[in-house]
């Protein structure tokens, strides 16, 4: 199990400090609160390629892909996080140092 994937058994409620990879490719780091709830949402691929439906390709590695619902600290509506693709590690609790929102 990858660090990311342990965010699926978080229960409700917990804080989290979550690095993310902005549109740039940049880590940011986020903090947001775990509303519970995942889902899975397709396959996506090593060099970043993603798609609904698994390929059957050679040399093709389909890696499913998970979403956890989150809220950010500060904000009113929670949104959906793809563990693995967009998140890529978190740990428990806020830290105090500078983070930035996810737009």
């Amino acid at each position: 199990m990858k660090p990311a994937e342990a965010i699926k058994e978080l229960p409700a409620g917990t804080r989290i400090t979550m690095t993310v990879e902005g549109y740039f490719g940049q880590p940011l780091q986020v903090q947001a609160t775990t509303m519970g709830e995942t889902r899975h949402h397709g396959y996506y691929e090593e060099l970043g390629g993603w798609g609904l439906y698994p390929v059957n390709l050679p040399r093709y590695k389909n890696i499913e892909c998970w979403e956890v619902l989150v809220r950010q600290k500060r904000k009113r509506h929670a949104g959906w996080v793809k563990i693995g693709y967009t998140l890529k590690s978190f740990k428990l609790g806020w830290d105090d140092a500078k983070c930035e929102p996810l737009q």
